[in-house]
């Protein structure tokens, strides 16, 4: 903190916590030519350079930027592949986050704001109005001029190419796909927000660049920041979930719109597929100005699906199982594959293999820090959900977990092991074991001759 105190009293306030809050607020980091942009658009930062000298043309001097990124340089690390920077260390990032916004939240929103403005290329070849403090600085050396052109650039989605032609190599915005929205949202534009995320083109461009998970992210973030507006990014959240293998296939981008054309007319998604003429006030198709036509589904049902994620598989999925906490999702598969989903997003975070038959029943401990599956090959595996590592190898086909215990069975024999995969118990049922359940230290086993037996706590030892 004292060396931030130090370089605002040698560089001067405005200029100093201008750039550290633009570092500080960036998704990905900031490079330093954006730098250059973004502190052009801000009034207070060019009246504050101009203090002494205008130049012709209405930017801040690179020098600048360049002499407080040098002085910041032991403190940031390029981030990505790109020229971005970013702190380098996350206590950094925190000392900075409430240094500068700690006594002032306001200035967090005015910066977003001003970051969102320009990521959008809104500025790009208009002229920009002068604040009055910048006005009179202005006006000591250019009389009258009120307004100037910032010399921003345009920040268009795509950069380069067709996206919808094979054969053309495309080249998207990246920079605009991570940072606009990200921005809206800690500017509360609210607006903005719901018509970027509603929009195909954005969430197929998205997707394009690799970015479906942190498309959803930004779903999720937006629907905690508006809740006005949660029921439509809800529904288009389903939509990604429903068609989350078509979005995740760039080389079929054309399937996504017609996804999004097979939707109610009241979906946000397929809304988003027309835009008003403004001569007639009729809605024309936008799929018509890529040369193609999204096929008309006669009798397209106008209710939504309930359905919010289809996670793909393998084989022929037989047993399925949340994590308390809801944020995982494991399903086991007749190939002996289990694989484990974020529930919000649908991305793979790990595949466990070592059953050699198929797996029956999987299930998360009430922790959360193991997960259970009984196999046809008559062993109960316990795995790290986290790293995929396989703890170890217990007898039996079909389990439950039960008070820091896990009981199995497998014919007429039924065993409680200890977490750590030492046995405590073994008991002898009258038939074979079908169904294994357990409340609190009570152990039930269905047979197959017809008994249920109860275990109690006693007996088991727990």
């Amino acid at each position: 903190i004292a060396f931030f105190e130090e370089l605002e009293r040698l560089r001067g306030k405005e200029l100093v916590r201008t750039v550290m809050a633009c570092i500080t607020l960036c998704k990905d980091g900031i490079s330093e030519a954006e730098l250059s942009h973004v502190l052009s658009l801000i009034d207070a930062v060019l009246a504050a350079a101009y203090e002494w000298w205008v130049p012709s043309v209405r930017v801040v001097p690179c020098i600048v930027v360049t002499r407080i990124l040098a002085a910041l340089r032991a403190f940031l690390a390029h981030r990505g592949t790109g020229s971005a920077l970013g702190w380098y260390h996350r206590q950094f990032w925190e000392a900075a986050e409430q240094w500068l916004f700690g006594a002032d939240p306001e200035l967090k929103e005015r910066l977003h704001l001003e970051l969102a403005c320009y990521f959008s290329g809104v500025y790009h070849g208009k002229e920009k109005p002068y604040s009055e403090s910048l006005k009179q600085c202005v006006a000591k050396h250019y009389p009258g001029e009120t307004k100037a052109d910032r010399l921003v650039p345009a920040h268009t989605l795509v950069l380069h190419g067709d996206v919808f032609d094979k054969t053309d190599e495309v080249r998207l915005n990246t920079r605009r796909l991570t940072e606009y929205v990200h921005h809206c949202i800690g500017a509360k534009m609210e607006d903005q927000v719901q018509r970027e995320l509603s929009s195909i083109m954005y969430l197929l461009y998205k997707f394009k660049a690799g970015m479906g998970t942190e498309l959803q992210l930004e779903l999720i973030a937006a629907m905690e920041r508006f809740p006005d507006i949660k029921p439509q990014l809800q529904q288009v959240k389903a939509f990604i979930g429903k068609y989350i293998t078509v979005c995740r296939s760039p080389e079929v981008p054309w399937a996504m719109l017609q996804a999004a054309y097979n939707e109610p007319d009241a979906s946000p998604v397929r809304r988003s597929l027309f835009v008003e003429d403004k001569t007639t006030g009729d809605l024309k198709e936008q799929c018509k100005e890529f040369g193609k036509s999204c096929i008309e589904w006669l009798g397209r049902p106008q209710s939504f699906d309930p359905c919010q994620l289809m996670l793909p598989a393998s084989s022929a999925v037989l047993c399925v199982a949340y994590a308390k906490d809801g944020e995982r999702i494991a399903y086991g598969c007749e190939d002996g594959s289990i694989k484990v989903f974020a529930g919000s997003t649908g991305d793979v975070l790990c595949t466990l293999t070592g059953h050699t038959d198929w797996v029956r029943s999987v299930a998360f401990s009430p922790d959360g820090n193991s997960l259970a599956s009984g196999s046809d090959d008559k062993t109960v595996r316990v795995w790290d959900p986290s790293s995929g590592e396989e703890k170890r190898s217990l007898t039996g086909s079909m389990f439950c977990f039960c008070s820091g215990h896990i009981a199995t069975a497998s014919g007429t024999e039924l065993r409680v092991y200890r977490m750590d995969g030492t046995q405590v118990t073994y008991f002898a049922t009258p038939s074979p074991v079908v169904a294994i359940t357990c409340k609190g230290k009570l152990i039930s086993a269905g047979c197959a001759s017809g008994e249920v037996v109860h275990l109690a706590a006693e007996f088991l030892r727990l």
